[in-house]
C-alpha cells in the first residue's frame, strides 16, 4: 500500500506536467452469469480510488455499488472514474438472451486452448465477441470445422439459429463455407433443417466478424446441432498458401 500510495502522488506529478502515462491496470473487469431467466452482472474494478459507472443500453448513468441483473437484449456500457478523470477507456458488450442459454453444450471439435473463449459453455452464454478476435470471447478452430450439439431438458419449438464468426485474412482466420443446422428430437436421428453459405471473400480485408441468421420453419426439437465449415487450406495468393486456415466462432443463438 505504500508504494501505491507513492506512485499516485508521482501520477499528480505527471498530471501537472502534462505527460500521457499508461494505465497501470485494466480499469473495469466485466462478469456474468445466467440464471433464472436474467443475466447477473458484477463489475471490479482494476485497482483502488477507482469509482466505476455504468449504463443500460445508453441510458440513465448509475455508479456501480453491487451485483445488478438484465434481462433480454441489452447493451452495457462501462467504465472508471478516478477522482473527477475518465480512467482508460470504456468497456462496452452486448448480451443476448435466447433459448441457447439452457442448454448443456457437448460435441465440440478441439479448439485452441489459446483461443478458447473462456470454455465449451461460451458457444451460448449470452456474451458476443467484439471486433478484437484476441478478446477472450472467441473460439478459435485451426484447420478443423466447427460442430456443436445444444441439447435440451425439455423440447422446444425453434426457427432460427444465429452465429457470428470472424475473418482477418492476414492472421489466416476466414469465414466457414458453409453453416448447417440440424434439429432431433431424440439425440439420435438427426434432420437438416437449413444450410447457408456466406458470401463473404476470402480477399476481403481487415478485422471483423459477421452475423449469419439461419431461419426454418418452426419446429420441435430437444437437440439442435450446427456445423460450420472450415476455409480448409489458405489460398494461393495469401503469405501463407497452404497452411491451415482458422476459423473463429462466438455466441450461437437460438430462437
Amino acid at each position: 500500500d505504500a508504494f501505491y500510495d507513492r506512485v499516485q502522488n508521482h501520477y499528480k506529478r505527471l498530471d501537472q506536467l502534462g505527460v500521457d502515462y499508461g494505465l497501470e491496470t485494466i480499469p473495469v473487469h466485466f462478469n456474468s452469469e445466467y440464471k433464472d431467466g436474467k443475466f447477473k452482472i458484477t463489475l471490479k474494478s482494476g485497482t483502488k480510488d477507482l469509482d466505476i459507472h455504468y449504463q443500460i443500453n445508453e441510458s440513465q448513468v448509475y455508479q456501480y455499488d453491487s451485483t445488478f441483473s438484465v434481462s433480454g437484449t441489452n447493451h452495457i456500457k462501462a467504465w472508471a472514474t478516478k477522482g473527477l478523470k475518465t480512467y482508460g477507456e470504456a468497456f462496452e458488450i452486448d448480451l443476448y438472451q435466447h433459448k441457447g442459454l439452457n442448454a448443456a453444450i457437448s460435441g465440440l471439435n478441439e479448439y485452441y486452448d489459446g483461443y478458447s473463449g473462456g470454455g465449451d459453455n461460451c458457444i451460448a452464454d449470452g456474451l458476443r465477441g467484439t471486433t478484437n478476435f484476441r478478446d477472450g470471447r472467441w473460439q478459435g478452430y485451426s484447420g478443423q470445422d466447427f460442430t456443436v450439439t445444444l441439447s435440451f431438458d425439455e423440447i422446444q419449438k425453434v426457427d432460427s439459429v444465429m452465429s457470428s464468426f470472424f475473418q482477418y485474412n492476414l492472421s489466416w482466420i476466414f469465414i466457414p463455407t458453409k453453416i448447417t443446422v440440424y434439429t432431433s428430437l431424440d439425440g439420435l436421428s438427426y434432420y437438416n433443417r437449413a444450410e447457408f453459405e456466406p458470401q463473404i471473400l476470402a480477399k476481403e480485408e481487415g478485422e471483423f466478424f459477421e452475423e449469419f441468421v439461419i431461419t426454418f420453419p418452426e419446429v420441435e426439437a430437444k437437440y439442435i446441432k450446427i456445423k460450420a465449415e472450415n476455409y480448409g487450406k489458405c489460398p494461393d495468393w495469401h503469405p501463407a498458401a497452404g497452411s491451415d486456415a482458422w476459423l473463429f466462432v462466438d455466441e450461437v443463438r437460438v430462437y
